[in-house]
């Protein structure tokens, strides 16, 4: 068949013209693809099988901060942080040898020394041996770990506040199932969080297959109002529950929440009060003719009940806000000493401007420009233990209690201290009132003891010793006297010697002789050898620690007595025969050790018989060593003898000037 030129033409022109489109087609998908790489927001990096750098897209250049002509041929490792390279290494090993895409989160050490975290994405692209690539895919999630962290922080802090509240506060989904509850309703049931999720409530607390026909809860959930109710329970206890629908910004419902608050109390003070008015009404009717006089007091009494049920009802209202409706003051404070979170109970003198903000504790409620010292705070931080302490405030004059509680992270860490103020002024002001007149109370009675101890030393000891002297001279000038007579009266001198002895022993127990002059380890010694003779008890005493010491008067003759006293309780009721005294010094306290062999007795049983009984040793010895400030115990069993030990905190003596009172 002869060649037909024009047929061969027209097909080389087809072919041409499908190379000409393929070649459009190829061009435009490079193109496309060209422009994906260079103008997508995420990093690209395309990495030889050496791991170094032989691509970079923009977004890639604008993260480093570096232009692409330095990133190419550097390793990818050295571009992350230091922690990381090995792991990186490690991966794109491995998405070489298998092919299988893998991803991670990575840290990447920026030119300014910041860190930050990315999403690594590393995919191989199949070439010829020794040519292969990977292709990284980078996505910054700095910004999205940063918020994750802080919710979590936000979680927790909710968390810790809730748990320090004394009412029972518990969350539920739609079906009443728990989803949440704090410590309080926790502790309720003897029951760990975790092990009240996915319960009902009314199936731990009501002990029911269904719900309660009156719960609030589900009422506020089908009113979408809070709704509250008083009841009272199998055990006679009367409870105060609120129930509010939880909904999200969008306004879909969430869930709800149940508060509920032990009201007891105030159940019986609202009857004592019906019972108070049904009792006034009765003597109206009984007393016409007082009629106006208790018609003023039954509207007084009205007035009182009104004001009692409208208190009553501000309560109520301030369960809305477990955490202003607490009375105390509570500060949340961080790391630097910064609050957090604050309901400013208490401090008055804290100014409105000076709340808003996150300022330093220190200066708001101490006003310094420096963090306190010892700082209290920062040794919860450090030990992560609670800390209880009670604090003056120098700015307000007022004292509280102040219990720190720290905060912790999921990993045990404290990142917070709650601070919980607790005002303890007029408590303080009546035990120091109660204390100094207790002092009082002893001086006087130390007073009345020297007065005595002298008017029996200055004239009824020196009477009976001048009618011992006359006695005994009456008939010198008398030689006729008959023996039987001068044998009487020798009979009334030995009955004086012995009147002024009992009256010398009364003295010195009255008026410790000598104690300002030969100080106290002298004086007890004296009156421990002396009590020995006396007694037939045996006594050892000893002193350590005491010498360099310079004891306040009135912490002397307070030793001193609680010695006697001691002694005099183990003469009296102990059926002892020895008896240890020990008084030592060991800053900051003096220790007193009083102990005997005797039969001992059951301390519980004789604490609670003491309003009973007429013995007043012990108790006189306790009510001392309050006067002192100290601390007094007493152990104790039947046929093992008795240890009583008292620490005293140790007075230095400035003055001598109720010394010089009592030697007067």
């Amino acid at each position: 068949m002869p060649f037909n030129y024009t047929m061969a033409k027209d097909g080389m022109e087809m072919h041409n013209e499908k190379l000409r489109k393929s070649r459009t087609e190829t061009y435009q998908s490079r193109k496309n693809y060209q422009d994906f790489w260079e103008l997508s927001p995420a990093g690209y990096l395309l990495l030889d099988v050496a791991g170094r750098v032989t691509a970079v897209n923009r977004a890639c250049q604008k993260f480093f901060g570096k232009r692409e002509d330095v990133l190419l041929k550097k390793r990818f490792s050295t571009l992350v942080a230091p922690e990381e390279q090995v792991p990186v290494h490690l991966l794109l090993e491995r998405v070489m040898e298998t092919g299988v895409v893998e991803k991670q989160e990575i840290r990447i050490m920026l030119p300014d020394d910041a860190i930050h975290i990315c999403l690594f994405e590393a995919h191989s692209l199949k070439g010829k041996f020794g040519q292969e690539q990977v292709q990284v895919v980078l996505t910054d999630i700095t910004n999205q770990k940063r918020t994750e962290d802080d919710l979590r922080k936000n979680e927790q802090e909710k968390t810790a506040i809730l748990d320090s509240l004394v009412e029972h506060v518990v969350y539920h989904d739609g079906e009443m199932k728990i989803l949440w509850a704090n410590r309080a309703a926790c502790a309720s049931v003897h029951m760990k969080r975790e092990d009240l999720l996915g319960r009902y409530c009314y199936e731990i607390w009501a002990d029911r297959r269904s719900p309660c026909e009156d719960c609030p809860v589900i009422k506020a959930h089908d009113c979408r109002m809070p709704q509250q109710i008083e009841k009272m329970t199998a055990d006679g206890r009367w409870w105060y529950i609120q129930g509010n629908q939880i909904n999200d910004p969008d306004g879909h419902v969430m869930g709800t929440t149940e508060i509920t608050l032990d009201i007891t109390d105030r159940k019986g003070a609202e009857e004592a009060l019906r019972t108070a008015k049904d009792e006034l009404e009765l003597r109206v009717e009984q007393r016409t003719a007082e009629l106006v006089k208790v018609n003023e007091k039954l509207r007084q009494e009205i007035e009182d009940h009104k004001r009692t049920v409208k208190d009553l009802h501000e309560v109520k209202n301030l369960f809305s806000s477990t955490f202003n409706a607490l009375q105390d003051s509570v500060f949340v404070i961080d790391r630097d000493f910064q609050v957090r979170m604050s309901n400013w109970k208490g401090f008055e003198y804290i100014s409105e401007k000076d709340r808003q903000g996150h300022s330093f504790c220190y200066e708001l409620i101490r006003q310094r420009k420096s963090p306190c010292n010892p700082c209290h705070v920062m040794e919860v931080f450090t030990t992560g233990e609670i800390r209880q302490i009670e604090d003056r405030n120098p700015i307000d004059g007022k004292v509280r209690d102040v219990r720190m509680i720290p905060m912790l992270d999921d990993k045990g860490k404290v990142v917070s201290v709650i601070e919980h103020f607790h005002e303890i002024t007029d408590v303080k002001e009546s035990e120091e009132r109660i204390h100094k007149l207790s002092q009082q109370l002893i001086e006087a009675h130390e007073n009345e003891r020297q007065m005595i101890s002298r008017e029996l030393h200055d004239r009824v000891a020196q009477d009976l010793s001048t009618l011992k002297i006359i006695s005994e001279t009456f008939f010198d000038s008398q030689p006729g006297v008959s023996s039987e007579i001068k044998q009487k009266v020798a009979g009334f001198s030995s009955l004086l010697d012995r009147t002024i002895l009992a009256v010398r022993d009364l003295t010195y127990d009255l008026r410790p002789p000598g104690l300002g002059d030969i100080g106290l380890v002298a004086g007890l010694l004296m009156y421990c050898e002396e009590f020995a003779e006396n007694s037939l008890l045996k006594v050892d005493f000893q002193a350590h620690g005491l010498d360099p010491l310079t004891l306040a008067f009135d912490t002397e003759i307070n030793i001193y007595r609680l010695v006697q006293e001691g002694l005099n309780n183990i003469r009296k009721h102990a059926d002892a025969s020895k008896a240890i005294v020990r008084l030592v010094g060991s800053f900051p306290n003096l220790i007193l050790r009083i102990e005997d062999d005797g039969k001992g007795f059951d301390v519980e049983e004789r604490a609670r018989a003491a309003d009973s009984e007429k013995r007043m040793g012990l108790r006189s010895m306790a009510e001392r060593v309050n006067l002192l400030r100290g601390r007094m115990k007493i152990q104790s069993r039947l046929n093992k003898g008795t240890k009583i030990e008292i620490k005293l905190p140790y007075q230095e003596n400035k003055d001598d000037e109720t010394k010089d009172h009592l030697d007067r």
